[in-house]
C-alpha cells in the first residue's frame, strides 16, 4: 500500500510546495477553549518531534505492540481512495495510505488537551 516512506526522524522537504497545505495544519490551543481529544496533524507531529519534546526520537512516535496511527492530514492522491499520513509501527513517517477503518493493529491515536485550573 505504500507509495512514499519517510525513513528519516524529520521530513527534509517540509514545505508546502512539496507536500501540500497541510503543512500549516498546527494546533493551536486557545485560553478561552475547553478540554477535547483529537488527531494530530502532519505539521503537529513534526512540530513535537525534537530533543525535549512530545517525541524526542523516532522510536517514541511507534505505537504499541507493533500497531500505527493515522494522522488527520490528507495524502496526496496516488493510486489509493482517500489517502493519509501515518505514523508506522517503527515511528516514521508514511504517506499516501488508505483509511479503511481500525483493524487490530492500527487506527487514531488521540492527542489531549486538558486545561489546567489556575491556582
Amino acid at each position: 500500500m505504500e507509495s512514499r516512506l519517510w525513513p528519516r526522524f524529520l521530513p527534509s522537504n517540509f514545505n508546502e510546495a512539496a507536500l501540500g497545505a497541510g503543512v500549516n495544519d498546527v494546533t493551536t490551543v486557545t485560553s478561552t477553549g475547553s478540554g477535547r481529544a483529537f488527531s494530530l496533524s502532519l505539521a503537529d507531529v513534526v512540530r513535537l518531534s525534537g530533543s525535549e519534546r512530545a517525541f524526542p526520537n523516532t522510536a517514541s512516535r511507534g505505537g504499541a505492540g507493533g500497531s500505527y496511527w493515522w494522522l488527520r492530514t490528507r495524502g496526496e492522491g496516488g493510486a489509493f481512495p482517500n489517502p493519509v499520513w501515518m505514523i508506522r509501527d517503527t515511528g516514521t513517517f508514511a504517506g499516501m495510505f488508505t483509511s479503511p477503518g481500525p483493524t487490530s493493529n492500527s487506527g487514531v491515536r488521540p492527542a489531549l488537551i486538558i486545561q489546567q485550573p489556575s491556582n
